[in-house]
């Protein structure tokens, strides 16, 4: 019989996720997730935790059994339902429906809410017992052990920075673990004060990360679009070599042109239609992606619905020096800097060897970074003019290329050209409506990008991502 085996270590740690006590809320930070890049990976794989839990939930309904080396082995019923899974739901969705849906559903999102809820109200997850805490920490020790072991097995390079996200966050989370066994209880002493900071640099935090998701479910979705067009041109390209290899056929046969090369513009063929099968597959792979940010089950796909143009009066109403202020106000990376600041100089003193230094430092960091999110949001701002002028020539070659047409459809009805040539400026024409597209959808993530800079997610580039 076949099995499916899924790994009962790799599980818990996606499962795991990082419903951790108050003090490792910091894990989060401490990983490294302040790039958008780490923050949706991270967030791909906590709900991908979701997905396996599920099958493991079915695999035990089914009667599957964990086997002796710790993984679950999951029989399949029989050959053809391997061959023939079932078909996979689709729902079409805009920008307003993807933010709506990834703000609401998030799993990671939710899960920074429900951590900044729990110290508003002063509570604790509880795990008092320093019987099930150390429990806890065999299994993250164990998980952490497994994740090396995958991280060095990978080969690519894509996997294995998802590993090695994934490796930081739960190892941060096991130091905490481990720190809280060690630690008395502490929550009586706390002052409401220090329990409202915590709770504001927390929703800070998850605001930001919100944010971040959320552009990046747009980005995806705009990147369907786009990966969309690039296909429906290769199809229009794949076509027309279909046509030249007709041709070609025929004179091979009567010695017009070589075995050689008809076979390379076979091989050109063959080449473009794994481009294009490619293409489809990242394009149904991004749609379950970006479902699942959205909190659907993995049976689910998203794909785009027509994207609404950026308009003359969109551009008009952008207001550098106001948006700019919005964007410096909302900046969590800005925040997070004058927040060390602030409590920089809450240690400072004088009889204190280097704590003037320290405060001096932490002001001078503050303020590179204010100026690199100046410049950073001057660059956004130039981009949607850029992008906009990118749309206004290629609707002027797109004219022209209509205007090609016409008149190769009146010298091919006269039979002045052959047919060919006239399949080839339709071809021509709609590459040319295709480029049209493309600039508006490049426009589009440029506006996006603008929009979302204001409030406050400024890609700076410096941690590959935005800040």
């Amino acid at each position: 019989m076949n099995k499916r085996v899924i790994s009962a270590g790799i599980l818990f740690v996606l499962l795991t996720g990082i419903r951790l006590p108050a003090q490792a809320a910091g894990g989060i930070q401490m990983a490294g997730l302040t790039s958008s890049t780490g923050v949706i990976v991270y967030a791909l794989h906590t709900i991908a935790g979701n997905a396996a839990a599920s099958a493991k939930q079915t695999a035990s309904a089914a009667g599957a059994e964990p086997a002796e080396n710790g993984q679950i082995e999951t029989p399949v019923q029989n050959e053809s339902a391997a061959a023939n899974p079932p078909a996979q739901k689709t729902r079409e969705m805009g920008l307003v429906a993807v933010e709506r849906n990834v703000r609401e559903n998030n799993p990671t999102i939710r899960t920074l809410n429900y951590t900044a809820a729990g110290i508003g109200s002063g509570g604790r997850t509880s795990l008092a017992d320093n019987g099930e805490l150390a429990a806890l920490v065999g299994q993250y020790s164990a998980a952490v052990a497994e994740l090396q072991q995958a991280y060095e097995a990978a080969e690519d390079e894509a996997v294995k920075q998802a590993y090695a996200l994934q490796l930081g966050i739960h190892q941060a989370n096991l130091a905490s673990l481990q720190g809280t066994i060690a630690m008395p209880a502490i929550t009586a002493a706390m002052t409401q004060m220090m329990l409202e900071d915590a709770e504001y640099g927390v929703r800070q935090q998850a605001g930001n990360v919100a944010k971040q998701l959320c552009y990046g479910a747009e980005s995806m979705l705009i990147g369907m679009k786009s990966l969309a067009v690039v296909t429906e041109d290769l199809t229009r390209t794949l076509a027309s070599l279909d046509r030249t290899i007709e041709v070609m056929k025929i004179q091979k046969e009567r010695g017009m042109v070589s075995q050689l090369q008809f076979d390379n513009v076979c091989e050109q063929r063959r080449q473009l239609a794994v481009q294009i099968e490619s293409l489809q597959n990242q394009q149904q792979s991004l749609g379950s992606n970006l479902a699942l940010m959205c909190g659907y089950e993995a049976d689910m796909c998203i794909v785009p619905s027509n994207l609404s143009h950026i308009t003359l009066r969109n551009i008009q109403e952008m207001d550098y020096e106001t948006d700019l202020a919005a964007g410096l106000k909302n900046s969590y990376e800005l925040w997070s800097k004058k927040n060390a600041v602030m409590q920089a100089g809450n240690k400072r003193d004088i009889h204190i060897s280097g704590t003037v230094d320290a405060y001096e430092a932490a002001k001078k960091d503050a303020e590179a970074t204010e100026e690199a999110l100046r410049q950073a949001f001057k660059a956004i701002y130039d981009a949607v003019a850029d992008q906009k002028l990118a749309v206004d020539a290629a609707q002027t070659a797109y004219t022209k290329a209509q205007s090609d047409l016409s008149i190769s459809k009146t010298k091919y009805e006269l039979g002045a050209i052959s047919q060919m040539d006239y399949l080839s400026a339709q071809d021509t024409c709609a590459a040319s409506k295709n480029a049209v597209e493309t600039a508006h959808l490049n426009l589009i993530s440029a506006y996006r990008a603008y929009v979302w800079a204001k409030q406050g997610l400024i890609s700076t580039g410096a941690a590959g991502g935005a800040s």
